[in-house]
């Protein structure tokens, strides 16, 4: 497989995990997914008030002008490492 088939397999896996990941996991995986499909974060970062959502812009923002492969590669071992503390459900 290719690095794209990759992401897109650990993408799939990461939904069929045993336990819900804590809020700060899946805050990372959305900001490394988000920037994986769309690139670089241009959206104005909402109030803090807006906790989650500012949160999950930031995260995005963490990946600006990085290398798009590099990314895929942190996602795919993370979701690896999620899998290993979780399990998956088969």
């Amino acid at each position: 497989m290719n690095l794209e088939e990759d992401f897109n397999v650990a993408a799939e896996r990461v939904m069929n995990l045993n336990q819900k990941p804590t809020n700060n996991e899946l805050i990372k995986l959305y900001g490394m997914y988000k920037f994986i499909k769309l690139g670089n974060c241009e959206a104005t970062i909402p109030f803090k008030f807006f906790l989650v959502d500012h949160l999950k812009v930031t995260e995005w923002y963490k990946h600006n002008n990085r290398c798009r492969d590099d990314v895929m590669r942190e996602y795919i071992i993370f979701v690896e490492s999620l899998i290993n503390k979780y399990g998956v459900k088969n």
